[in-house]
Order: C-alpha cells, then structure tokens, then sequence
C-alpha cells in the first residue's frame, strides 16, 4: 500500500503529446511490484522541489501550486522569507528541542477495545475527503488528498472505492493498525524551515490515509465537544462577563 501511490501515481515527466497520461497509468499498473522498497518508489523530483527555493526553482514551485489551484499557497511562497534549513546535528538539535521525548509510551496506553471504537459511514468519509484543500501535499507514499478525490469521484469506479475505503478507515479508528506498520503509518516527513528570526519552523506531512482517519475522528470530536466550548449567548460575549 505504501509503495502503490509513489510507483504508479507520480507526475511523470512532461512530454507532449506523445506521452498518453491514461497509458502510463496503466503500464505502471500492470507491472507494479509490491515488494519494491519504499524509499524506491518515491519521485527524486519531490526532494528537488523541498529544497530552497532559490531563483531558479521559485517560479517552477509557484507554477505547480497554481496548477493544483492553490493561490493561497503560490502567493505564500513569493513573499516567504524562509529557508529549508541544512541537514546538520544543529538543525537536528533545534528540532528535537521543539518535539522532547513523549512521557508516556504506547506500550503503556490501554489496549483498545473494538466494540467501543468509533466507526463512520460512507458518508461522513466522503465529507472528509473533499475537506482537503486544494494543493494539499502527500506523505511519505507519495499518496495526495487529490489522488483520493479524482479516485472518490470516478464514475465508473468511485462508489467501490468509497467502500472499501470506508472499511480501510474504521479498522484504523477500531485500533487494528499492525503494530509493526504504526511507526510508518503514523509518522511522516518532516521538513525544517529556518526563520527569519533565527528560529526553525518544523513542518511534518502524514500520510494521506492517516490524515483522512484523523478528519473523521475529529468531526465526531468536534460535534459532541463543540456545546461545550461554545459562548452561553452572544449577549452575555459581548457584556464582558466571559
């Protein structure tokens, strides 16, 4: 699963018209090898794209943001003053004093439990796949929200997508990611920006599918939490006596 999106759904390079999109699709997917490693699969493009954004690359990442309809981000991008920091032990320093050692470990969290997990519909799933906004960056997979959305919103295709990935998003929130696959799932690429402060900015991008699970989990949160954090009344807000 986590090599499928890098190998067969990655932008390939530009050719004309003589290279058909549909074909290379298809060709990828006829000879896609499930066993290659992850780190394989993943475009060299993507790291080039990470890296500073001088000159000669700042209009190529403008261009790529506008293509996904991302203006937000394109104009982001032109008036940023920061840096991709240097892979060194001082950037791994700054980083780790932002993100210590957790206290409790998740051999110590209570085993979870399938009858009392959350489960949502088709329904809710589709909402949250939509929520993604446009531009949105994949994971380690190379997996984008908008792979999910063109897949979700196929004709032919789509409503068995929808299905199966119902079923893939509630065996996550019931708990049953293997363990040996969690630290993956669950992790992500983490890029570090240096500030124009002097700072660094760490920025993590999660896989897509563990991102889509967290969506759904945090609408129910919201909806039974969200009475609680609201003001009593607008009259009493505005009268200062909050």
């Amino acid at each position: 699963m986590f090599n499928w999106a890098g190998t067969v759904l990655q932008l390939p390079k530009r050719g004309g018209k003589r290279h058909n999109l549909t074909a290379t699709i298809e060709s990828r997917i006829s000879s896609f090898a499930a066993t290659a490693s992850l780190n394989a699969t993943v475009d060299p493009r993507h790291d080039k794209r990470r890296r500073a954004l001088r000159d000669s690359q700042l209009s190529q990442a403008v261009a790529a943001k506008l293509e996904d309809g991302n203006v937000k981000e394109a104009v982001h991008l032109l008036m940023s003053e920061d840096s991709p920091a240097e892979p060194c032990s001082d950037s791994l320093a700054k980083l780790q004093e932002k993100h210590p050692q957790a206290t409790v470990k998740a051999d110590d969290l209570p085993p979870s439990s399938p009858v009392q997990s959350l489960s949502v519909d088709e329904f809710q799933v589709c909402l949250a796949v939509l929520s993604f906004p446009a531009g949105s960056a994949g994971g380690p997979d190379g997996l984008r929200p908008q792979h999910t959305r063109d897949l979700l919103l196929c004709r032919e295709a789509g409503s068995d997508f929808l299905t199966a990935l119902t079923a893939f998003v509630n065996l996550v929130l019931a708990g049953r990611c293997p363990l040996d696959v969690a630290p993956i799932f669950f992790g992500g690429r983490l890029l570090a920006l240096n500030k124009k402060s002097g700072g660094i900015r760490p920025i993590a991008i999660g896989f897509t599918l563990r991102r889509l699970a967290s969506k759904c989990a945090n609408s129910f949160g919201i909806s039974q939490l969200k009475t609680s954090f609201y003001p009593p009344s607008a009259g009493r807000w505005h009268s200062g006596r909050l």
